[in-house]
């Protein structure tokens, strides 16, 4: 009597955690004792049947928005969306969020243009979801404990041999938005519908679009806010065979959450997309421990070492336990993922769980079984050529009837039976119960996998090259358009008319065919923002478009333009992490890596403190990028390099200031150039036997590499070197470098080498090798020591015009004229060595 409604709820009754009984009926909310036993309700969403009419309009009216959006093509994405009315809202290092008002309400509509990191592929794999498990791993990846429920209530059809992509289906999910607690939990049934394409210009994609909508197997649950919205997802293949993905995003939160805070939410999770190479990453792992099984941990073991880095567990570093191989590791090698627990009514909760970096490394290879086919096979397909229709949106037959969440449930059984795809053999494959596996064999296989993946590529570009020689005339009219568009609708590309701002955003948003359209000269193309000075060429190598940046090289643009802190286009790449800009620059004839900003830091400084920086934010596709730049900068750079043993401080060297506790510490070395005619760097680093150097140095040591008298001397006997013996020992003159700035004070500091060998070549490098190579053969000397008047704009005329006035009749006094003084390039201060830097306050 208590249900008054005939939709289907289900409630478990509980009597000592065993089901005594189902209810079914409209929803009430109750606690109901019975007997000893405590009557719990968990109110979960019906089944869904949708009828084929009502299909068939719901995607016409879907594939209507696709067309609407797939026929603007990547280069002229943005433009389009100025003139739909877009503002920017926030940039990101690889996106750029834009978005306008609302006729009919005051939450704002989000767009999203971003370069993808994923393959379409990738996408698939992440995005696909077969089965409710499957959607709840999906959507707790991407919400963590903020989301409370996950369903799939209805699938109208799904992926097919044509269509890896292909899905129709009704979908449920409840969660936490912003100020957890104050206001209610939100939940929306709605529709998704995704499917793949090839565009009028032969460039394949995919699409998603979701819309809330309302069904009466699923009414508005007690204390939960039924919100709406609606997202359209575009991911589109260049023709640099890079991905860009295009996101419309709108959603009313209903209930009282007020507008100003629902927009900032809708904006964070807009960004998400940006993460979606990490969160891929975090569904292999989950499905690799799945499919391996968890280790079991031994009662009686306890590791003194990380298990990933090999870091002892000594003082204040805490030991963590991986969730998958159960081996202890520290907090640096920990990575969080959020994970699914589902309980035996059905309902699910988020939690998260820790792994190490050796389980996240290993599980990189491996595929779940919702990687679709290659989009490589539809490049086969003459679809979009053959028929007179618009270039091909893929559908499949589906059928009369529906399958229900019933159905689903009983699928997915089945799916959690069939074994996941995978990359490489069982044979080959590393299992929990191996200490280590053989990386020439999981080499070998990505090897071939690396040449299938150029194969398949080699014949999407032969599609592609058949398609532009098909269209060759629109691509001739495409630099008028261009043209047309940027001076007829004035503000496109940016919010002032003049040529300056369209060359300047242009180059920033990697738009090369715009730059053409509008051949700037070079007064142009130097340009400054009045923000932080930095012009069109900064723009391009900080986001990573080195066709932009070729060409505005070839066309003048200045290689060491400085901004107002004085950071170059190199300084911009390295911070951000953009190799290929770190390679163009390097290969550029007589290019100086020496660049020093106002802070007195090079590009390899930068570099190195963005690394840094990142490593506590978890983004290893970051890391990556940035240690590569530091690898290409120090190949340039690195004079010498080997092993040797460091005399290095403790703890209690350090508190207690004497020397006696000071101990041998065995350290990597490289020596590197620097931007000085008198020091060399040398950087230690610390790494275990048979591991990976870091990017970063532990310390790094500025060598005075003096004419008068050599920098290296033998070690003088002492009671620590009689205490603490190693043969081989030798000091080296210098200074401590702490990031930019170096102490004062010069200082013997001792190393000692492995062998003999290894010693002659120390002490006959310092020796004879070390003043010739301060300088660096491929530059001319002005290039590597006075690089700080590389790329200086002149700021006032050097020939002033003097006022003409009539010649007048008394004689007046003259001005004595002195002689200019002659600049000599020594040190201002000190008289002797060679000028190598500039004073920013005064000039000197």
């Amino acid at each position: 009597s208590l249900f008054n409604r005939a939709t289907a709820y289900e409630a478990w009754c509980y009597a000592k955690d065993t089901r005594v009984g189902v209810i079914t009926g409209g929803g009430v909310e109750m606690d109901v004792k019975v007997g000893s036993a405590l009557l719990l309700m968990s109110i979960v969403p019906s089944p869904v049947t949708l009828s084929k009419e009502r299909c068939d309009v719901i995607e016409k009216e879907m594939l209507e928005i696709v067309h609407a959006h797939m026929d603007s093509s990547p280069d002229t994405r943005e433009i389009d969306a100025y003139v739909a009315g877009y503002k920017i809202a926030h940039e990101y290092p690889n996106s750029k969020a834009l978005y306008r008002k609302n006729p009919d309400s005051p939450y704002k509509e989000f767009m999203i243009i971003a370069d993808c990191d994923l393959s379409l592929d990738e996408y698939v794999e992440l995005t696909y979801c077969e089965s409710t498990e499957a959607f709840r791993t999906q959507q707790t990846i991407f919400y963590g404990e903020s989301l409370l429920d996950a369903r799939i209530l209805n699938v109208t059809y799904d992926r097919t041999e044509d269509d890896p992509f292909r899905h129709f289906g009704v979908r449920y999910k409840r969660m936490n938005m912003a100020n957890n607690g104050v206001f209610s939990p939100r939940d929306t049934t709605f529709i998704e519908f995704t499917g793949s394409f090839v565009n009028k210009k032969g460039l394949h994609g995919v699409y998603c679009v979701r819309e809330s909508m309302d069904f009466e197997e699923v009414p508005p649950f007690p204390n939960v806010v039924r919100f709406y919205m609606k997202a359209i997802f575009l991911f589109t293949e260049t023709k640099d065979d890079k991905v860009e993905s295009l996101q419309l995003l709108y959603a009313n939160p209903l209930g009282q959450m007020p507008a100003w805070m629902f927009n900032k939410t809708s904006l964070n999770y807009s960004h998400v997309s940006d993460d979606y190479a990490k969160y891929i990453h975090q569904k292999r792992l989950l499905a690799w421990v799945a499919a391996k099984g968890r280790r079991q941990k031994h009662a009686n073991r306890k590791a003194k070492t990380c298990s990933s880095c090999g870091g002892s567990f000594r003082g204040l570093r805490a030991r963590h336990e991986c969730w998958g191989c159960s081996e202890s590791m520290c907090g640096k090698c920990v990575v969080s993922i959020p994970r699914v627990l589902t309980s035996s009514d059905g309902s699910m909760k988020a939690t998260q769980e820790e792994f190490c970096k050796k389980c996240f490394v290993q599980a990189r290879a491996y595929r779940t079984s919702s990687n679709a086919q290659s989009f490589r096979e539809l490049a086969h397909s003459e679809d979009a050529t053959d028929t007179g229709e618009h270039p091909s949106l893929r559908s499949s037959h589906h059928s009369n009837c529906t399958r229900s969440s019933s159905s689903v449930r009983s699928d997915t059984k089945e799916d959690d039976e069939k074994t996941p795809v995978k990359l490489l053999d069982d044979n080959t494959y590393p299992t929990w119960n191996d200490s280590s596996f053989d990386q020439t064999v999981m080499e070998t296989k990505l090897s071939q996998m690396q040449l299938g993946i150029e194969t398949q590529r080699y014949l999407v570009a032969q599609m592609r090259s058949r398609l532009e020689a098909q269209a060759n005339v629109g691509h001739c009219c495409l630099s008028h358009v261009v043209r047309s568009a940027i001076l007829v609708m004035g503000n496109i590309i940016s919010w002032n008319s003049n040529v300056e701002n369209q060359v300047w955003e242009a180059a920033r948003m990697g738009n090369l065919s715009v730059l053409e359209a509008l051949n700037p000269s070079r007064s142009v193309l130097e340009w400054r923002d009045k923000c932080d000075g930095r012009t069109a060429f900064t723009m391009a190598c900080k986001n990573g478009h080195v066709g932009v940046a070729t060409w505005l090289q070839l066309h003048g643009a200045d290689k060491y333009a400085r901004d107002y802190e004085g950071n170059t286009p190199l300084h911009y790449a390295c911070f951000t992490g953009q190799s290929r800009i770190v390679t163009f620059l390097l290969n550029l004839d007589n290019f100086t890596p020496y660049l020093l900003n106002a802070k007195g830091e090079t590009p390899l400084d930068v570099a190195r403190r963005a690394f840094r920086d990142s490593e506590n934010e978890n983004d290893d596709i970051r890391l990556v990028s940035i240690a590569n730049c530091i690898e290409l900068l120090e190949q340039r750079c690195s004079v010498f390099s080997g092993w040797s043993y460091y005399r290095a401080d403790t703890f209690l060297s350090k508190i207690t200031g004497i020397s006696l506790f000071q101990t041998w510490s065995r350290r990597y070395c490289i020596v590197l150039r620097t931007s000085s005619s008198m020091f060399l760097e040398i950087s230690l680093f610390t790494l275990k036997e048979q591991g990976r150097r870091p990017p970063v140095p532990s310390s790094t040591i500025l060598v005075h590499v003096s004419a008068e008298k050599p920098c290296i001397t033998t070690t003088d006997p002492c009671l620590w070197m009689q205490l603490n013996p190693q043969p081989h020992c030798f000091d080296l003159v210098g200074t401590h470098k702490n990031n930019a700035s170096y102490e004062k004070n010069i200082q013997k500091f001792t190393f000692a080498a492995y062998d003999d060998n290894s010693a002659e070549k120390w002490i006959h490098f310092f020796t004879h090798e070390a003043r010739a190579s301060i300088s660096d053969p491929l530059l001319s000397p002005g290039r590597q020591f006075n690089a700080h008047e590389l790329g200086q704009t002149q700021l006032y005329p050097l020939n002033v015009p003097l006022p003409s006035a009539p010649p007048m009749k008394i004689e007046i006094a003259q001005p004595v004229t002195f002689t200019k003084a002659t600049i000599r390039p020594d040190c201002i201060v000190c008289f002797d060595g060679p000028q190598s830097a500039v004073c920013v306050p005064c000039g000197h």
